[in-house]
């Protein structure tokens, strides 16, 4: 049935789960961290992943499709994320054709840009990533 499970114990009405990991050295010096995450609902054929905090761009894989594109082009982050992120498609002068937000997937039309190399740019948090597309 629906619900949540640990080791075959149902915790349907559970909304938040809370780990705790501590490290000891030498005896003296402990270390904790703890992490909570929110129980959003999910359907029996979906497992649904809560959204994150993406502090750090390696945490996040983001795909680009299809490249080359000739109409449309999609990106997906891998996680939906608490915070907008910004996409840019850019010329490789750094002009900005297309822009949005989004916190998991973005598409733009690209039919009517000339062919040949661009930039998209995901921005979160002060911090970029790129990929080269290809516009045919």
């Amino acid at each position: 049935g629906l619900g949540w499970y640990i080791d075959d114990i149902q915790f349907s009405d559970a909304r938040l789960i809370t780990n705790e990991a501590c490290v000891t050295a030498d005896g003296d010096h402990e270390a904790c961290a703890s992490v909570t995450t929110e129980i959003v609902e999910a359907t029996e054929d979906e497992v649904v992943d809560p959204p994150v905090s993406v502090d750090d761009l390696s945490q996040l894989n983001w795909e680009v499709f299809p490249n080359p594109a000739k109409d449309i082009l999609n990106v997906e982050l891998s996680r939906t994320i608490t915070s907008d992120a910004i996409i840019e498609l850019t010329n490789l002068e750094g002009k900005v054709l297309h822009k949005a937000n989004t916190k998991d997937k973005v598409s733009f039309e690209v039919g009517d840009i000339p062919a040949g190399l661009y930039l998209l740019q995901l921005k979160i948090n002060g911090s970029t990533l790129k990929k080269k597309v290809m516009i045919q």
